[in-house]
């Protein structure tokens, strides 16, 4: 297998061609890290017209693209390969083969899709700071990510014009993130696919086209601004600490503030449908939105589905311990299911603008808060009967560990 290696520098110059035949020509300048090489192209890399149908590519150390063209013959497998560094640093980058990121990847400026069908698979983390664009006439071209894509750099705004298909991480990390081309896992209004993150001060769009409909399996994250995201249904995952506004949404999936922990606020009414709707809230401490998670609804909260609750970094709630866990405007229903850590007591207190949770002593059989006789009677009733209340361990199994169990937090007076 030929393979051009070293420490130095193999500069490709403007006009100058690197040909490949039928092989594959592996690039290793700058493996050492201790003696950083590089191969940066300012001229076209491309396969023999004649010889390079099987021809491919690989960059396993440093390569800068400054300049010139990638023209390789389209086939099953992706021609071009990076595994290692790849920086796109020129106006004009004419990718005209299909490109396969499995290392790092940076589009500093314009990287362009130059050929109908070629498509840039990132399978690593590609971070941009430029331009995607799509030459050809009908956008045929394709950003392909199930890795991770970044938008970085505070200044200005990257746009992606060419097609978007998205089963991994796109992020809005810093500025402005600007997808106007096709969008694979969007349609009818909805997103139907990928994870999407907009970080606090970045600002993420889909050129104008409103999204009013979360898919099953689809999770975002929103602490910073993506001022289309109006979701009237929600089915997937919905976190953060930013700001998601809706005239009214229905959720139907999972709705997690925060980010461990902190508040996710929502500008309008929400209604937490049974059965699949579920709330999840970490607690890892007294203190709201540092602390512990909270949701804020400007609007009306009407209450259904399951509320989860997820302890945090060793955090063991005492006797009495409050949590103030929803804020609205006005709260209705009560959750149909309150899942909790084993060995937490908590009672669910909705207000009329609140929610609190209240953590109980076990022995506090009746929730009126004292441990007394009618805590043991009450107990006894539920036992001889065998309720589901007296499996007092938890264990699915109503027998005389229950009975034992609780008779010793009744002893211990908690």
């Amino acid at each position: 297998m030929p393979r051009i290696e070293g420490q130095g520098t193999f500069e490709l110059l403007s006009g100058a061609t690197l040909t490949v035949g039928s092989a594959t020509l592996t690039m290793d300048m700058g493996v050492d890290i201790t003696k950083p090489g590089q191969f940066t192209q300012f001229g076209e890399v491309r396969a023999d017209p004649q010889l390079g149908s099987d021809a491919k590519f690989r960059n396993q150390g440093r390569w800068t693209w400054r300049a010139g063209a990638i023209r390789f013959p389209q086939g099953a497998e992706s021609p071009v390969e990076n595994i290692d560094s790849f920086t796109a640093d020129c106006g004009s980058c004419q990718l005209r083969s299909d490109f396969l990121n499995q290392g790092v990847a940076n589009i500093l400026d314009t990287l362009v899709l130059a050929e109908p069908g070629v498509d840039f698979i990132n399978r690593g983390f590609c971070s941009l700071t430029g331009f995607i664009n799509d030459a050809t006439s009908n956008q045929e071209g394709k950003f392909v990510n199930s890795g991770i894509l970044s938008r970085i750099g505070a200044a200005s705004q990257s746009i992606i014009s060419t097609t978007l298909d998205n089963s991994g991480l796109v992020e809005a990390s810093q500025g402005i993130l600007n997808i106007t081309g096709p969008i694979v896992q969007y349609s009818g209004g909805g997103l139907h696919g990928g994870r999407w993150r907009v970080n606090a001060g970045a600002i993420m769009t889909f050129g104008g086209r409103p999204i009013s409909f979360v898919a099953r399996g689809v999770e975002v994250d929103i602490d910073g601004a993506w001022n289309e995201f109006r979701p009237t249904l929600n089915r997937g995952t919905l976190g953060g600490r930013g700001l998601i506004r809706s005239p009214g949404m229905i959720n139907e999936g999972n709705v997690k503030p925060g980010r461990s922990p902190g508040r996710l606020s929502i500008e309008g009414n929400f209604t937490q449908a049974a059965p699949d709707g579920e709330l999840q809230i970490e607690l890892a401490g007294t203190t709201s939105e540092t602390q512990h998670d909270v949701l804020a609804v400007t609007g009306n909260v009407s209450l259904g589905g399951t509320l989860r609750l997820i302890l945090l970094d060793g955090f063991l709630p005492a006797p009495e311990d409050v949590f103030t866990v929803i804020t609205a405007a006005s709260v209705s229903g009560d959750f149909a299911n309150v899942i909790v850590p084993t060995g937490l007591e908590v009672i669910v207190e909705p207000t009329a603008t609140s929610v609190r949770l209240r953590v109980t002593c076990p022995a506090d059989f009746n929730h009126d808060r004292a441990v007394d006789f009618f805590d043991y009677l009450d107990f006894v009733v539920e036992f001889a009967g065998a309720t589901p209340l007296a499996d007092f361990n938890e264990d699915s199994v109503i027998d005389f560990f229950d009975y034992l169990d609780f008779v010793s937090a009744f002893a211990a007076g908690c």
